[in-house]
């Protein structure tokens, strides 16, 4: 495979979708539009066709909005975080990615399995609710003209709660020695094979189908793999919980920034009522729509799910993983 040019997620959205606008990605991207765009265009309509092909499986493709943190190292050290919402990589250029993605690794899964080559499968199990399986309108088209508005409309808060209810009714997925249908991405089979450079299970897997391809014995056989996936479900929920981590500091570091720039004044932001029903008493969970971060705010006030209030920030420490916040009663009446 010869790579013949390199693009990034905004160049490709900028070809595509959003026209060109700086001088020096101009001169880039009329080069790249002049000898390669039909090939990006049969890209995007094969992702497209794709798409449609797990929207017949019932695919519960989802998106719900989450801390983007982009770290830069200064010259002197320094670090400086560039924050704000994840956009959705079911759109677009990421939406185009996505699709070949999912398509590799239900190659990979049925490669091993007409071959009876052991391998790592990624499985999910049939919704709860068979409403589940009504897809989305919002996710059937990859293209959207303006990334900006979409991102902007999946922040609705009857968007949220509705997306945050569905994901509670698919089963969590997990990793199998055997191959099984994957409701949830609408996959007859699932080997995660994108990343191997990144990800222990995608180099095991290149292992175990490069040795079929050379027709020489398999690296791990079942009972290795058996081994390895009670490893690996303890490693990547640590993983998970030092990424979450990760963003929720770098968000408090920012939020730090804005309670010292805003005094005298109270630092406010608006929060989503994502839950009442905790396990400790007037705590409920909060969503800061600025950052995509969930929390928790403790409130005597009764308040509803689904309800976008006003929270004031009391205190702030990113070191200590502290936030308090509290319910500003005034702001939030105005906005009722």
């Amino acid at each position: 495979i010869k790579n013949v040019i390199h693009m990034t997620f905004d160049e490709v959205n900028s070809l595509l979708y959003e026209g060109v606008t700086t001088k020096q990605k101009k001169k880039k991207l009329e080069t790249i539009k002049a000898n390669h765009f039909s090939i990006i265009k049969k890209l995007e309509e094969f992702a497209e066709l794709r798409r449609n092909y797990r929207i017949q499986n019932k695919a519960s493709i989802s998106f719900i909005p989450s801390p983007k943190v982009h770290i830069q190292v200064g010259k002197d050290g320094s670090a400086v975080a560039e924050l704000g919402v994840n956009d959705d990589f079911n759109k677009q250029a990421r939406g185009i990615v996505t699709e070949f993605m999912y398509l590799a690794g239900e190659i990979a899964a049925d490669y091993c399995a007409q071959r009876g080559i052991s391998n790592l499968f990624v499985v999910q199990g049939q919704p709860r609710d068979p409403l589940l399986g009504e897809f989305d309108p919002y996710h059937e088209k990859i293209k959207e003209d303006n990334l900006g508005e979409i991102n902007t409309s999946l922040q609705k808060p009857d968007t949220i709660i509705k997306r945050l209810d569905k994901m509670k009714l698919l089963p969590p997925s997990a990793i199998n020695v055997s191959r099984a249908r994957n409701y949830g991405q609408g996959l007859s089979g699932y080997v995660r094979v994108t990343s191997p450079i990144r990800r222990y299970i995608d180099l095991i897997a290149h292992y175990q189908i490069k040795a079929g391809l050379r027709r020489v014995p398999i690296p791990y056989n079942y009972q290795d793999l058996l081994k390895y996936i009670e490893h690996y479900n303890t490693t990547s929920a640590q993983i998970l919980q030092l990424q979450s981590k990760s963003e929720r500091y770098w968000v408090l570091r920012c939020i730090e920034g804005e309670l010292a720039a805003s005094k005298p004044s109270p630092l406010l932001h608006r929060a989503l009522v994502l839950s009442t029903k905790t396990k400790v008493d007037r705590e409920v969970q909060v969503m800061i729509l600025k950052y995509g971060l969930q929390t928790v705010l403790v409130c005597s006030k009764q308040l509803m799910k689904g309800q976008v209030i006003i929270v004031e920030v009391e205190l702030v420490n990113a070191f200590y993983d502290e936030l308090t916040l509290k319910l500003n009663y005034e702001k939030t009446n105005e906005i009722s």
